[in-house]
């Protein structure tokens, strides 16, 4: 009998605004699923500093940011273990985009394991995972609206999972003449409350706290509670 694929997905986590404990009960989740997988969506770090939009008040130095986040990162090896892969998703790649516009090869940079000081696997830019019958992916290239991963879905025509979209999440069908296929946005992990995420303030909408599971192709949307003893109560 082969073993049955059971993939554990963890949301952006915008390294150092990570919510505190969301590491903890996303391998809480992976635990009760007993996941022998685990992928990171991408968005691992915020970079919001090398970003090219106005800077908030929080992190406006690099090297203290990148610090924290690695703090950050490194706990999260900690608590998920050394075989992790991760998705590239747009803010890992704002050091790549930030040493371009100054006229340096980006390929200079470290790469992603060495600045973090970490073992996990990282896939290029835009790179789409193939497991079973579905792909995992960051999620930020193509189409958006209320529920994007199954917008996604329909545009390759192939059951998707994916991050990005962090007021997104849950699980859509589909099915037309030839197959039945699904879209899952697994959420986020990351403290809306941050001065980093100020630009949010004023959204009606807010982040969704989640991870994602997909056992044997089927997936499972996994949202935090308000009240958990991971992490203080969430809205």
């Amino acid at each position: 009998m082969s073993k049955s694929n059971r993939v554990g997905i963890i949301g952006d986590s915008h390294c150092p605004v990570m919510l505190d404990g969301y590491a903890e009960w996303c391998m809480s989740i992976f635990e009760q699923w007993q996941v022998n997988r685990i992928i990171h969506i991408g968005d691992l770090a915020d970079h919001h500093s090398a970003s090219f939009h106005e800077s908030e008040i929080g992190f406006t130095d690099i090297v203290g940011e990148m610090e924290a986040a690695r703090d950050q990162i490194q706990h999260m090896q900690s608590i998920f273990g050394k075989t992790v892969e991760v998705m590239t998703g747009n803010h890992d790649a704002n050091l790549q985009r930030k040493m371009k516009a100054v006229g340096l090869d980006p390929s200079l940079l470290r790469k992603q394991a060495e600045i973090w000081g970490i073992d996990w696997k990282f896939y290029p830019r835009y790179h789409k995972l193939q497991i079973d019958d579905y792909q995992v992916f960051h999620g930020d290239q193509g189409r958006g609206g209320k529920t994007p991963a199954i917008a996604k879905a329909e545009s390759d025509w192939t059951s998707s999972a994916i991050g990005h979209h962090h007021t997104a999440g849950g699980v859509t069908w589909g099915c037309n003449n030839n197959s039945r296929y699904w879209g899952m946005s697994v959420g986020c992990g990351i403290d809306h409350k941050h001065a980093v995420m100020a630009y949010g303030a004023s959204f009606a909408q807010k982040p969704i706290i989640s991870c994602g599971v997909v056992v044997d192709g089927v997936p499972y949307f996994e949202p935090m509670p308000k009240k958990n003893k991971y992490g203080r109560k969430l809205r």
